[in-house]
């Protein structure tokens, strides 16, 4: 979440991220990071011993926020979709 702050600083007219229903994608390659680390973590915390216990926590929220940030880095080539590109306000 917070990469994706960061990365959609922009926002819109306000400065606000994007959240309104219609305008997102349903299931983004966001939602597929979150759920591989989670199940990432579930089992470096079941199958990693005292070391998996301590560290699964930090390393697997590490390793989300560089996949997401890998995977949503802005892509100048496509514009982001917001209040200053929507056809209603120009």
């Amino acid at each position: 979440m917070l990469i994706h702050i960061i990365y959609s600083s922009r926002g819109d007219k306000n400065g606000l991220p994007e959240f309104r229903p219609g305008r997102l994608a349903r299931f983004t390659l966001g939602a597929w990071i979150w759920i591989g680390t989670s199940l990432a973590e579930a089992l470096f915390y079941q199958f990693g011993g005292a070391v998996g216990a301590t560290w699964s926590t930090p390393l697997t929220f590490g390793l989300g926020a560089v996949l997401y940030a890998a995977a949503s880095k802005p892509n100048p080539a496509r514009p982001s979709y917001n209040a200053e590109t929507t056809p209603a306000t120009k």
